[in-house]
C-alpha cells in the first residue's frame, strides 16, 4: 500500500482531533441541558419542587443534602455556570489552535526542513586553470578561455540576467560555466545535484542558470547561424586547400547527420523513432564550415558553437528511422542550393547522401567488390577535410541530453 504524504497525514490527524473536540463539546452540551432541566425550578406546585430537589440530591451526591434554602441553590448554579464558561473557553481555544495548525500546514511549502547540504566548491579553480592548465579548463566547460570570454561578452547584457529583486543574480560567467559544465557531461555527472556540489549552489539555481543561458543564446540565433562574409569565407577556403589540395578549396561547406537520443519511446508513432542504433532518437542534419582554427573567429562565431565548427543551416523534426538523404531534403541548403551556392561550389558529405554536382560524397564500396586504388586515394583525401565533424556532433548530443 502506498505511503501517504506527510501533509496528508498531518491533515488527517488534525481532522481526527477536531472531530474528537466536537464530539466532546456535543456530549457536554447534552449533559448541561439534561442537568439544567433537572435542577431548574418549576411552577407546578410543591410536589414538583420536592421531586426535583430529591432528584438533584441523588445526582449530585450520595448523601442527602440537608439544606434546601434558595441561597444555596443560587450559589451552586453560579459555580456550575463558572465551570461551564471555563470549559467553553478551553474548547474554543483548542478549536482555534486546530484551525491555525491546519492553515499553517496548507500554506507551508516545506513541512520538515532538511539540514543544509555541504558542498565542495570547485568552480573557483577555473580562474587558476585558465592561465596554467587549459586542458583541465576544457575538461570542465568544454571550451577554451578565449571562447568562454567571447560568449560572456555577447550575452552579459541580456535582460534575463537582470532583475529588480533585492537579491541579485550570480555573475553571468558563473551561470555560463554551470551551463557548459552540464552540456559537457552526461548521466549522473550532469544531474543538478552533482553540478550544484561542483559550483556551490542549489539544484534549483542550476536549473535557473541553464534556462537563462539557453534563452540568451537563442536570441543570437539569427545573427550566428548564417553564411560568412566573403573575407571570412576565403579563410575557410584556404584551410580546405591546405588540408587536401588547392583545387578543392571551393568545397568549403560540409553536411552530416546525427541522432539525438530520446529519454524513452514516444507515445505517438513510437516505432518510427527507432533508429539503426537500436534506440529512440530524433534526426538532426547540420550544414557547417569545416574550419577548426581559432585565429580568425569573431565573437559571433564563437557563440554559434564553442567548438568553432560554424553552423550555417540545420534541420530538425525527422524521426530517428529517417535516412540522412531524406532528412537532408528538408533543409534550406537543399531547397535553395542554387541561390546559396555559386556555380562551381559544392558541399562535402558522406556516402549516405546523394552524389550531385553541388554535393560531393566519397565512393561507396560496391556489393561483392572492392574500390579501385584511385577511389581509395580519393576517399583518403576527402577524409582529410571531414574528420572534425565528430566533435560538432558530440557537443550537440551532450547538449541535447
Amino acid at each position: 500500500m502506498p505511503r501517504l504524504p506527510l501533509r496528508r497525514q498531518l491533515l488527517d490527524e488534525l481532522d481526527d482531533t477536531d472531530c474528537s473536540f466536537k464530539r466532546a463539546r456535543l456530549s457536554k452540551y447534552l449533559q448541561d441541558v439534561s442537568f439544567e432541566t433537572l435542577i431548574s425550578p418549576t411552577t407546578d406546585g410543591e410536589s414538583d419542587n420536592s421531586d426535583l430537589s430529591s432528584s438533584t440530591s441523588s445526582l449530585s451526591s450520595p448523601t442527602t443534602i440537608s439544606s434546601r434554602d434558595s441561597d444555596d441553590e443560587s450559589s451552586s448554579q453560579s459555580i456550575l455556570s463558572d465551570l461551564s464558561d471555563i470549559e467553553e473557553m478551553c474548547i474554543e481555544a483548542l478549536q482555534a489552535r486546530v484551525d491555525n495548525l491546519r492553515r499553517q500546514i496548507l500554506a507551508s511549502r516545506v513541512l520538515c526542513k532538511n539540514s543544509a547540504v555541504k558542498k565542495a566548491l570547485q568552480i573557483h579553480l577555473l580562474e587558476h586553470w585558465r592561465d596554467s592548465n587549459h586542458d583541465q579548463y576544457r575538461r570542465r566547460v568544454c571550451v577554451d578561455p578565449d571562447t568562454f570570454d567571447g560568449i560572456v561578452n555577447k550575452i552579459h547584457d541580456h535582460r534575463i540576467f537582470h532583475n529588480n529583486s533585492n537579491v541579485p543574480q550570480i555573475p553571468v560567467k558563473v551561470q555560463l560555466a554551470i551551463f557548459l559544465f552540464q552540456a559537457g557531461h552526461y548521466s549522473n555527472a550532469a544531474s543538478p545535484e552533482a553540478i550544484g556540489h561542483w559550483a556551490g549552489v542549489s539544484p534549483g539555481t542550476v536549473a535557473n542558470c541553464t534556462n537563462r543561458v539557453m534563452v540568451a543564446l537563442l536570441t543570437l540565433h539569427d545573427k550566428c547561424v548564417c553564411f560568412l562574409m566573403p573575407a571570412e569565407k576565403e579563410s575557410v577556403k584556404a584551410w580546405v586547400g591546405e588540408q587536401a589540395c588547392p583545387e578543392w578549396r571551393d568545397g568549403y561547406l560540409m553536411v552530416d547527420g546525427t541522432k539525438l537520443p530520446l529519454f524513452q519511446r514516444p507515445g505517438l508513432h513510437g516505432d518510427a523513432w527507432f533508429d539503426k542504433n537500436r534506440s529512440y532518437s530524433l534526426d538532426c542534419q547540420v550544414c557547417f564550415y569545416p574550419f577548426t582554427c581559432y585565429c580568425n573567429l569573431t565573437c559571433d562565431q564563437l557563440v554559434t558553437l564553442p567548438d568553432s565548427l560554424l553552423i550555417v543551416d540545420y534541420g530538425l523534426g525527422h524521426t530517428g528511422s529517417a535516412h540522412d538523404s531524406m532528412a537532408f531534403r528538408s533543409t534550406c541548403t537543399f531547397k535553395e542550393h542554387e541561390q546559396l551556392l555559386a556555380p562551381g561550389k559544392w558541399i562535402w558529405s558522406d556516402s549516405a547522401y546523394p552524389a550531385e554536382t553541388w554535393c560531393v560524397a566519397p565512393f561507396r564500396k560496391p556489393a561483392g567488390g572492392e574500390l579501385s586504388r584511385n577511389q581509395r586515394t580519393y576517399n583518403y583525401h576527402v577524409s582529410k577535410v571531414s574528420p572534425h565533424s565528430i566533435f560538432l556532433f558530440v557537443f550537440l548530443m551532450i547538449l541535447d541530453c
